[in-house]
């Protein structure tokens, strides 16, 4: 895939979800690409939360910081959303590749991880 190199880097990602009118809302998003899944976090009941909830088409972009004309967009759908335990793994894990942070700014408890595959 072309600059997938931007998937491994310490990079936001847009994230486009659908509302449940139809209109696009896109965020600003951590990401974590392994083993050809994409992961999203998101507060629990946040707006980007209940859009992959009520409708799984997703796109998400991510611009080269140097060079703002390459970039790379995956589409897909959400396959799973991840609360509880293990969640909370892949929070901690993903806060330690994610711009050093080491724990992410939302408390664990309302947090969900949503899977992408395209």
């Amino acid at each position: 895939m072309k600059n997938e190199d931007l998937l491994t880097s310490n990079l936001f990602g847009h994230l486009a979800t659908l509302g449940e009118d139809g209109s696009v809302q896109s965020t600003p998003v951590w990401f974590r690409y392994l083993n050809g899944k994409l992961e999203v976090n998101s507060a629990k009941g946040r707006l980007k939360d209940r859009n992959m909830r009520a409708n799984p088409q997703v796109a998400l972009s991510v611009v080269d910081p140097k060079n703002g004309y390459r970039y790379l967009e995956l589409r897909g759908k959400v396959v799973e959303i991840e609360e509880g335990p293990q969640r909370r793994e892949n929070d901690r894990r993903a806060g330690q590749g994610l711009h050093g942070c080491g724990d992410l700014p939302i408390p664990p408890a309302g947090r969900a991880t949503g899977a992408l595959r395209d």
